[in-house]
């Protein structure tokens, strides 16, 4: 067996490696987008502000950080492909979508470097889901039916608005966003959810998101 050994100088080093050699093994997109620059920046600008990016799978978890300070690729994505695709249904059902989805990702990532909307969007997703997780108002399964759709739900209902415009977003102070606002926007989610049948089915389908949408709008 012929092995390979090498030692990267550095961070950038390290990623072009495993970009280049991949030719064998089949890595996740969520792995391979890892390297990209963008993915580098968002995690030195996070960990600046006390949140950890975790770029490199459960590396800040192993460093003894906190798990409501660590915010994965795939958990980033989920709050973006919420908030500003309008598609907290994928964000359930097909987290790794705009990490595969070219389009997506161009319009998310390539075309857009504003490190602090990344910042916000985790900040709000995490803060929400420290919300539903200490809830016992809903079961575990609920809990992660409802999480994006809650995320999205708060923000709409600040802007009176099913479509969330980024400048708007970004105006918005998420200090100000208390419990109970986001105890409102869970309730009517999960009001939703219910009536619609109350399972996973539903989180991953196109009525709930619709109902929702129809409510944050009057």
């Amino acid at each position: 067996i012929l092995l390979r050994i090498i030692v990267p100088e550095d961070e950038t080093s390290r990623d072009r490696i495993i970009l280049a050699t991949n030719s064998q093994t089949a890595i996740p997109p969520v792995a391979l987008r890892s390297t990209d620059p963008i993915h580098r920046q968002i995690e030195m600008y996070f960990k600046a502000r006390g949140l950890f990016y975790d770029r490199r799978k459960n590396y800040y978890k192993n460093q003894g950080k906190k798990s409501n300070e660590i915010v994965s690729i795939a958990f980033l994505g989920q709050c973006l492909m919420s908030l500003f695709l309008g598609k907290p249904n994928y964000a359930r059902a097909r987290p790794s979508t705009l990490l595969s989805n070219e389009e997506y990702y161009k319009k998310l990532y390539v075309e857009n470097t504003d490190l602090e909307l990344y910042f916000r969007s985790a900040s709000l997703g995490k803060k929400v889901e420290r919300f539903i997780k200490s809830s016992s108002d809903y079961s575990q399964a609920e809990k992660s039916d409802i999480l994006f759709y809650v995320i999205y739900c708060v923000i709409c209902l600040r802007l009176h608005s099913a479509e969330i415009d980024i400048q708007r977003f970004k105006e918005i102070d998420l200090n100000d966003i208390s419990d109970e606002e986001i105890g409102h926007a869970a309730q009517i989610v999960s009001t939703i959810y219910n009536e619609l049948g109350g399972n996973n089915k539903v989180a991953k389908g196109s009525s709930l998101l619709e109902k929702v949408q129809e409510v944050v709008v009057q």
